[in-house]
């Protein structure tokens, strides 16, 4: 049956001009050369499979112990502590291990090795030797499985003889056929000695510092490990070696927190563990131990401090107030400070605390417990160390409107008491001043009651006479 097309159909232009239009489509052609521009462009299998073509992989060796015994570390990044070395004696006429390092389990770049390729496998390594003469080394790659069996991939041959002073050699080995990797699985060299003497030798091999002492191999490397799209999840560690992290503006959400909680964390090894969101309010700084926010503010906006706060500067508070559980605020009107539970009212400073403005204050402490200070630096001091009242000025009339008690003193003295004997009972009258009054009761029998008074220099006396 003849079919009979309508004019108006649309005859594709050809699968390079209209695959947008199309978006998804199945060809079996291998011939689509266009370079993608645009994330629906379609390329082919050697286009994609280039993006993760052959990397060069570098594992620097290092002396620091591996999870597996006896091994030590091959770091993916160069190492630049301190220079290392180990120390092997070579037996005469004979190959001898010197030392076996393994790649680090779970590291995020071994990992995202899809195949080890066929090429050649190098080795550059710093060594030197007891003697000049007869002694080399060499070394043998593996591929170890994530249950521990090792399969020897290819051996390197010698490498030239070592000298008794440090030197760089490189050896390499060819490994002729490619050899799958996966997750879990690790690399393994074992670097060995030859002596080709009739004594033993000591081999000496070296690592970090300025060595670059590493293992250079071709791998195929899978980008899907490192390219995150949006919905992903990352199940390990993101490590950023001397990089930072950089994002548009917008949120840096962490929905799952150790704690269950939504937040952010910031947690260092020591000290450092700060939390934004979810645990204790909006910002939070724990102790040590991570259970107590010693420092945090919550959603309302409130401050809470653990310990000490010392401020170089200002404290300033608009309209808020500054609480410490409810015992000192700093208001805006003013200081405000409420008793403790216990009704007390402790005010603590390390010699006097002033109270009021230069020259017209009440101090408290120093020399004297309470000192109350005019502008005319008169003052008024309550309770020295004797414990007794000292003078008091004041420029106006004092009234008391609940009576005045004054000094009293109980000494044994004759009748009338003489100048000495009210000397020894209250003070010289130089000493007290002009005025001072006080209460005799001679010998506490409460018969003979005088009052005494001073002038300038003497003593003067009226005797009571006892109601009945």
């Amino acid at each position: 049956m003849a079919t009979k097309w309508r004019k108006d159909l649309h005859k594709s232009a050809g699968i390079l001009e209209d695959h947008t239009t199309r978006k998804f489509m199945a060809t079996r052609e291998g011939t689509i050369t266009k370079v993608p521009d645009h994330e629906n462009d379609i390329v082919n299998k050697k286009y994609a499979d280039g993006i993760a073509t052959r990397s060069v992989i570098n594992l620097f060796l290092t002396e620091n112990a591996s999870d597996i015994g006896g091994y030590f570390d091959l770091e993916t990044n160069v190492i630049t502590a301190a220079k290392e070395n180990i120390v092997q004696s070579i037996t005469a006429n004979s190959m001898t291990l010197i030392a076996s390092f393994a790649s680090i389990l779970d590291d995020g770049e071994i990992d995202a090795i899809a195949l080890l390729e066929s090429g050649v496998y190098a080795l550059h390594l710093h060594a030197e030797a007891a003697v000049a003469k007869n002694l080399f080394f060499y070394f043998e790659f593996y591929h170890r499985t994530a249950g521990g069996a090792e399969t020897l991939l290819g051996t390197s041959h010698d490498s030239g003889e070592l000298t008794t002073s440090e030197g760089a050699y490189d050896t390499h080995a060819t490994i002729a056929s490619d050899k799958s990797f996966v997750s879990g699985d690790r690399i393994v060299i074992k670097v060995y000695g030859r002596n080709n003497s009739a004594a033993a030798r000591n081999v000496i091999i070296y690592m970090e510092g300025d060595t670059a002492s590493r293992v250079e191999f071709p791998g195929f490397v899978s980008l899907s490990n490192f390219v995150l799209k949006s919905g992903d999840t990352m199940t390990g560690d993101l490590i950023m070696d001397g990089a930072n992290i950089s994002m548009d503006f917008g949120d840096f959400v962490s929905e799952v927190n150790p704690d269950g909680a939504d937040a952010i964390r910031i947690k260092g090894t020591d000290y450092v563990d700060v939390v934004i969101g979810g645990m204790t309010g909006l910002f939070a700084v724990w102790n040590v131990a991570d259970t107590i926010p010693v420092f945090f503010v919550n959603e309302r906006g409130d401050l809470d401090i653990a310990r000490d706060f010392t401020a170089a500067g200002n404290v300033s508070c608009a309209s808020a107030n500054i609480s410490t559980n409810g015992k000192l605020e700093f208001r805006d009107t003013g200081l405000f400070i409420q008793s403790t539970s216990d009704g007390n009212l402790l005010i603590e400073a390390d010699t006097m605390l002033t109270l009021g403005k230069s020259g017209s204050d009440i101090e408290i402490g120093d020399s004297t417990q309470i000192s109350l200070r005019t502008e005319t630096d008169t003052k008024v001091d309550v309770g020295e160390a004797s414990k007794r009242f000292r003078k008091g000025f004041f420029s106006g009339i004092v009234k008391v409107e609940g009576g005045i008690i004054t000094m009293i003193s109980t000494d044994n003295v004759s009748d009338p008491p003489t100048d000495a004997q009210l000397d020894t009972a209250f003070g010289t009258p130089v000493a007290l001043g002009p005025g001072f009054i006080g209460i005799l009761d001679d010998n506490s029998a409460n018969l003979d009651v005088w009052l005494c008074y001073t002038s300038d220099t003497s003593w003067f006396y009226l005797q009571g006479t006892k109601a009945v």
